[in-house]
Order: C-alpha cells, then structure tokens, then sequence
C-alpha cells in the first residue's frame, strides 16, 4: 500500500492520472488499492516476462483521454436522441 501511495503523489505520472482518476469515481481508499493491485500486475508481469516496465508517454495519455472524450459525448447525444456518426476531419495542404 505504501507503494501505491507514493506512486499516487509522483507528479505527471500516469500512476498519479489513474489515481485521481479512480478516486473522483470511487472514493480515495478505493482507488488506492485499485493502484495497488495495478502496480502488483505490473511488476508479476515484468518478473514472469523478464522485461522492465515503461511508463506510457504523454502521447499515449492524450490518445486515450482523447478517445474517452469522444465516446463520453457521443453518449451525451445519443441521451439527448441525436443520431450520431463519427467522421475524421482530415485537412490537406495544397502546394
């Protein structure tokens, strides 16, 4: 548990995203050991596959915040009775 507690205060960590994360939704002491239990797969997984644990980027943060963003206001619409289809707005430089 001291682990996860450290890991929850380190700043601009990932752990530390999960954390207030959960805990807005869950409470705090729940969301601890939902970061406990994280971080003991983490480290099973590392020692079982022999490889080191590295941190997600801040490019792979944004991607999912990104994709969790658009799947919560589609949601939002649907409540509201829109129908809802997805496009990528792609723009294209012209020389």
């Amino acid at each position: 548990m001291e682990v996860a507690w450290a890991a929850s205060r380190k700043k601009g960590s990932y752990f530390q995203k999960f954390f207030y994360r959960l805990a807005a939704r869950r409470g705090r002491k729940k969301a601890i050991v939902a970061l406990a239990h994280k971080l003991l797969c983490l480290v099973y997984r590392s020692l079982r596959e022999g490889n080191r644990y590295q941190e997600p980027n801040e490019e792979y943060q944004k991607v999912l915040e990104q994709e969790a963003l658009e799947k919560r206001l589609v949601q939002r619409l649907k409540a509201l009775g829109y129908q809802v289809e997805l496009k990528l707005q792609t723009s294209e430089v012209q020389n």
